[in-house]
C-alpha cells in the first residue's frame, strides 16, 4: 500500500511465474478485487497487447491493456487454474510471441520502466518487489476490497496481513531498499583538462541509469 495516498487502497501480490490456482483462489476469495499482471512496454509490444483508453476518472493513471488468455492449456480461462496458467504465460522471462491470445480473464497493467524510482506507484512496487525475487517483473497483484466492497482502509490492511501472515510494506519501503541496495549512478569517465595558465582540472563524467 501506499502510505502517501492511503485512498489508492492496498494489493495483494506476489511474482506472477510463482503463482498457482491456490494463490488466485486466495486473491479472489480474501482480497476480493480484480486480478492482474503487471507488465513493462518491452512486454506488452511482445506480447502484442494495446493499451486501453485510460480517461475514465475511475482509472486513477493505471495503464490497462486488453485482456488476455494463454494460448494453451487453459479451458473457459475463468478458473483459478487458467487465470494462473495465463500469468505464468504472461510472466515468462523471454516472452514468447503468441503464447497469449485476446480478449481473456486477465487484464494486464503497464508499469513504468525504471519502476517505483521512475513512478512510486503501487503496480511498479509490485513489478520491483517481483524483479527483485525472481529477477522478472511481472507481478499478479489483486486490490484488496473489505467485507462491504470498498477499498480497503489501512487498518484493514494491517489486519488481513496478520490474520494471515502477509509481509505488510509501503511503496516507500521498495523505494528505500532499490536506493539501498542498487547502484544507480556509475563513474564512467575521467580525464585531467589544462586551462590556458596552466592549471589542471580534473574532470569525471557519470551516468545515472534511471
Amino acid at each position: 500500500h501506499d502510505d502517501a495516498h492511503p485512498e489508492a487502497g492496498g494489493y495483494v501480490c506476489c511474482p506472477g511465474s510463482a503463482i498457482d490456482d491456490r494463490t488466485i483462489n486466495f486473491m479472489v476469495t480474501h482480497a476480493r478485487g480484480h486480478v492482474c499482471v503487471t507488465m513493462n512496454e518491452a512486454r506488452m509490444r511482445a506480447f502484442g497487447i494495446p493499451l486501453l483508453a485510460s480517461d475514465a476518472p475511475f482509472s486513477r493513471g493505471v495503464a490497462f491493456g486488453a485482456s488476455i488468455e494463454a494460448r494453451e492449456g487453459v479451458s473457459t480461462g475463468i478458473s483459478a487454474a487458467d487465470r494462473a496458467r495465463t500469468i505464468r504465460v504472461a510472466s515468462t522471462a523471454e516472452p514468447v510471441p503468441g503464447a497469449v491470445i485476446m480478449p481473456g480473464h486477465v487484464f494486464p497493467v503497464q508499469v513504468r520502466t525504471g519502476g517505483v524510482l521512475i513512478r512510486p506507484g503501487l503496480p511498479e512496487a509490485a513489478a520491483d518487489l517481483s524483479s527483485m525475487s525472481v529477477g522478472v517483473e511481472a507481478a499478479a497483484m489483486c486490490a484488496v476490497l473489505d467485507e462491504n466492497g470498498d477499498l480497503a482502509s489501512p487498518e484493514a490492511l494491517a489486519r488481513m496481513a496478520d490474520e494471515f501472515h502477509l509481509v505488510e510494506l509501503t511503496v516507500a519501503d521498495v523505494v528505500a531498499e532499490r536506493l539501498r541496495s542498487e547502484l544507480v549512478v556509475e563513474r564512467v569517465a575521467e580525464r585531467d583538462i589544462e586551462v590556458g595558465d596552466g592549471t589542471v582540472f580534473r574532470a569525471i563524467v557519470y551516468r545515472n541509469d534511471l
